[in-house]
């Protein structure tokens, strides 16, 4: 049986989903297998985050689009590292403060308004002032149209292969990438396709026994 997966939030928010193109599970009869195939584009993206010396606790917040439409994707939306050697606003090289960490949606005690639909990432203070660098991948469904949006605070801004700084970025993979472009409909829409990219190398193959993912 053969499943296609297209929910935004399964595929981008659950972290053992996150790059996921394929995975065969055993099924409870001998020779049948379970099939669930993620179409998706991968877009990588570093958050720019500009403060200054703040001995109070501070945060940026972000909102994710689907053809203009904000969504809400649980409790968390991605997972953020460290980018580079620099160091966070605390002093803590940033790799150290964020590795794969996890956002989080706003709350009504956060300073923004209307934080439905609003997700952040949080800093407890800033012994020194600067910009810090945060690096994530996003995963969206093919078929639509997908965009990331700064919200808060104004200076905060997106680095993506395809954009300088933008406040809202497009999530569409990365242009001339095979299989990797929205901009060109180059992506992965058949099981064919997922293989064709195994014998290139540009997917990785694991197997716990019971379960193959291809990533």
């Amino acid at each position: 049986m053969t499943k296609t997966e297209h929910d935004f939030r399964k595929i981008n928010s659950t972290y053992s989903n996150r790059g996921l193109l394929l995975k065969v599970t055993e099924g409870e009869s001998p020779n049948i297998n379970n099939l669930s195939f993620y179409p998706n584009y991968a877009t990588p993206v570093v958050m720019k985050m500009e403060h200054g010396k703040d001995t109070e606790p501070f945060q940026a917040f972000y909102i994710p689009h689907e053809q203009g439409v904000p969504q809400d994707v649980g409790e968390n939306l991605t997972f953020w590292t460290g980018a580079g050697a620099c160091l966070d606003f605390d002093g803590v090289p940033v790799f150290e403060a964020f590795n794969y960490t996890p956002d989080r949606r706003a709350n009504q005690t956060d300073p923004v308004p209307n934080p439905e639909f609003l997700y952040g990432v949080d800093w407890s203070k800033a012994d020194y002032s600067g910009d810090v660098y945060l690096k994530t991948a996003f995963y969206t469904p093919v078929g639509n149209q997908f965009s990331l949006k700064s919200s808060y605070p104004d200076s905060l801004s997106f680095l993506t292969p395809d954009s300088d700084q933008p406040t809202s970025t497009s999530l569409g993979g990365i242009s001339g990438m095979v299989y990797n472009s929205g901009g060109e409909q180059t992506q992965v829409s058949e099981l064919s396709n997922v293989f064709d990219l195994v014998e290139s190398g540009h997917v990785c193959v694991t197997n716990s026994g019971i379960e193959t993912s291809f990533w």
